[in-house]
């Protein structure tokens, strides 16, 4: 499914890994069919007098081992039950009863998840070309309302969080100078995830953080950006001995005032 591609809740129709509870259950009801095939073996006039119940618990063994009944759901996982495509309920943490085929579910995971932007080529407003790596903590926020508009309101929300992301980075970016860019990160970040918070927010989804954690400067600029600097500070240097020798001179001429 969609969500399940990032890490976050499952696609619809996912399915929770067969719980050791089902398992249980499922073992005893095939030492039951393997208990009644016994007795058919031995007693052929039982097949006649019980054929509905041996046929009732045939049903019930296929109807286990097709679908999940019981979902075993950990303290950060949530279930969005639907009944004929309608939500009807929120189960977890612990067991949640399934009733299907008349009943589905997609699983929610409720952890921070992190979201790896990789590098965008972002053009600064003086024409550098730079790459840009940033990272987003995103989790759906525990109440059963907004574990539900994490479903039924946006088709991925990691997806689509990451995607608005990389346009902001873009678009940002391109509005400040390369300098301006790298001494202003954090004014960045916030403005980013002022930009993300509106969007998201009939997601049932909160935006921890989001960080710019990578700026790929071009090597051309960087060694300019340093022999720009090197040149300042020879041009400080040479202040700095220009001030000293002016001083020189003030004390011989105030010394030979006094001779």
């Amino acid at each position: 499914g969609g969500h399940g591609s990032h890490g976050g809740h499952e696609g619809p129709g996912s399915r929770a890994k067969p719980s050791k509870s089902k398992e249980t259950v499922f073992v005893g009801l095939l030492l039951i069919g393997a208990a009644f095939v016994l007795l058919l073996f031995f007693n052929q006039g039982f097949l006649s007098q019980n054929l509905g119940l041996i046929l009732a618990a045939a049903l019930v063994i296929y109807l286990f081992a097709r679908f999940d009944f019981l979902l075993t759901l950990k303290d950060y996982e949530r279930a969005v039950i639907s009944r004929f495509g309608r939500v009807n309920r929120v189960g977890g943490p612990g067991w949640a009863l399934l009733l299907p085929p008349l009943e589905s579910y997609e699983k929610v995971e409720l952890r921070t998840q992190i979201i790896d932007i990789p590098k965008q080529d972002v053009v600064t407003k003086d024409g550098v070309e730079v790459k840009i790596a940033a990272v987003i903590y995103i989790k759906v926020r525990n109440e059963p309302r907004s574990i539900i508009n994490s479903i039924i309101k946006v088709e991925d929300y990691k997806r689509a969080a990451e995607l608005y992301v990389i346009s902001e980075i873009r678009d940002v970016g391109g509005t400040l100078t390369m300098r301006e860019l790298i001494s202003n990160v954090d004014e960045l970040n916030k403005r980013i995830q002022t930009a993300l918070e509106k969007i998201t927010h009939g997601w049932g989804v909160e935006i921890e953080s989001v960080e710019i954690k990578d700026i790929d400067i071009p090597t051309a600029v960087l060694d300019a950006m340093h022999g720009e600097k090197a040149a300042v500070q020879k041009k400080l240097a040479r202040m700095e001995e220009a001030e000293a020798h002016k001083a020189e001179i003030d004390a011989v001429k105030e010394a030979a005032e006094h001779l």
